[in-house]
């Protein structure tokens, strides 16, 4: 849920406070898939961190950044000077843009394995993050918001499934609805959940839970919670590192038990040789 909605509209409020009226000074990359820009503000630089791989794409915020020498290119150059004017959340999307004073925007679009960072000039597009992303060079700013009917007589003619009208709410979202049993519930009920639900997600404060034995942002209390947040900056980038932690644990653990098996199948054979 760290690029949901409703996530994404707590946090571009968030970052609005923290980067409004800052300058960009640095805007590079020196890993595959990761941009990393620098605001300077009235007191500390502030450091977004976007990380854009296919299996996982995730913005986090470290207190500090130290650019490494080698294998480091500058990125979206045209920033460099630029001052924040505002944020503007798109509605119902999974995406935002921070305006600057000279026309330029950095569009956010946190769309999972399609996820890109694009930067645009007098609302055309003038350059991308990731180029290999055909429909990005075709995104017209001003279509990007998306509405969605939350009337009762709506609901009744898809409540037989209703991921088809509230795409907003994610994969994490309608497990806790499953899990409330919607399927089991009358008309009446099943309503009642789904404003229940959008009520949650408009208030609730982002904590790291742990379901399927994987760690996720939520804005629902799903499986375990391991740790409660106010601050969603703070959140998803506490996130960024817990889920971090756990793929760097699986990849050595499943090395370690590929080399294991393979040692016990190799003295297996060993054994197996006759005389």
């Amino acid at each position: 849920m760290h690029n949901n909605y409703y996530f994404l509209r707590s946090l571009s409020a968030a970052l609005q406070q923290r980067v409004q009226d800052s300058v960009v000074s640095e805007c590079f990359s020196q890993n595959k898939d990761e941009l990393i820009i620098r605001f300077e503000t009235h007191r500390n630089p502030f450091f977004l961190k976007a990380s854009l791989l296919p299996q996982f794409s995730c913005l986090s915020f470290p207190d500090n950044f130290q650019r490494t020498k080698k294998n480091s290119a500058d990125l979206f150059q045209a920033l460099i000077g630029s001052r924040v004017r505002t944020i503007r959340q798109f509605n119902n999307e999974r995406s935002f843009q921070i305006l600057f004073n000279n026309d330029l925007g950095l569009l956010f679009k946190l769309h999972g394995n399609r996820a890109n960072l694009i930067l645009f000039e007098e609302n055309k597009i003038a350059e991308l993050f990731k180029k290999n992303i055909v429909a990005d060079t075709v995104i017209a700013i001003d279509n990007l918001d998306r509405e969605i009917d939350w009337s009762y007589e709506n609901f009744t003619a898809h409540h037989q499934k209703p991921s088809d009208v509230y795409f907003t709410f994610g994969k994490l979202v309608w497990e806790y609805v499953a899990a409330r049993g919607y399927d089991q519930l009358a008309l009446s009920a099943r309503w009642d959940l789904i404003q229940d639900v959008r009520r949650q997600l408009e208030t609730n404060n982002p904590m790291i839970i742990r379901f399927g034995g994987t760690p996720h942002l939520s804005l629902l209390p799903l499986g375990t919670i391991e740790k409660n947040f106010l601050d969603p900056v703070a959140a998803v980038t506490e996130f960024y590192h817990t889920f971090s932690r756990d793929v760097a644990f699986e990849q050595e653990k499943h090395a370690l038990t590929t080399t294991l098996k393979a040692r016990i199948q190799g003295g297996r054979s060993y054994l197996a040789k006759p005389g």
